[in-house]
């Protein structure tokens, strides 16, 4: 007799720890059709009305196409539809801009890409340093430009305002401006 090749013991205990670990009730979804998601990590396949997901910590999740969570399920319903938007929108066009890091009052025009969250600044009636454009994530302003770097600012609820600081750095002080839509 001869021993079996190295192949042939690979690939038997292969074979050997697949069906453990299709056997390991961790990893096994178990269908639970009584609609009450008792099991871990148990999705229930009933009807669209009481479809839910149990998320194995107690917490249902209830995603019934009447919305009403008149499904089985003993747990409590979790809603959480808020979505909230990638940033607050500004207003496209002409805005003014003061403050003690302008020095003066200037005006100029913004445009916005097209997801509306970053922008760029141009056409201002005098030519100083100015910021070049920004990022707004939420309603936080991050502006960009040199000279601009560190500065942020917050959009107002209408997007018609921003109010914004920079801190003191290359021998300037720290300052602030605030930025007006026309």
């Amino acid at each position: 007799m001869h021993a079996p090749s190295l192949v042939a013991r690979l690939s038997s205990l292969t074979v050997l720890l697949l069906l453990q670990g299709c056997s390991s009730s961790e990893n096994t979804a178990v269908a639970d059709d009584a609609g009450n998601g008792s099991g871990n990590g148990a999705v229930d396949t009933g009807s669209a009305e009481d479809a839910m997901t149990d998320t194995g910590s107690g917490a249902t999740v209830d995603t019934g196409a009447d919305g009403s969570g008149s499904g089985l399920d003993t747990t409590a319903d979790v809603a959480d539809t808020t979505v909230e938007p990638a940033c607050t929108a500004l207003a496209a066009g002409s805005w003014n801009v003061n403050g003690s890091c302008i020095g003066m009052l200037m005006s100029g025009e913004m445009t916005l890409d097209a997801s509306g969250c970053s922008f760029t600044l141009g056409s201002w009636n005098m030519a100083m340093d100015v910021p070049a454009g920004g990022t707004v994530a939420g309603d936080a302003v991050t502006f960009t430009g040199r000279n601009w770097t560190g500065c942020t600012g917050t959009v107002a609820a209408t997007g018609m305002r921003v109010d914004a600081s920079c801190p003191a750095g290359g021998g300037s002080p720290a300052c602030s401006f605030v930025m007006v839509a026309r």
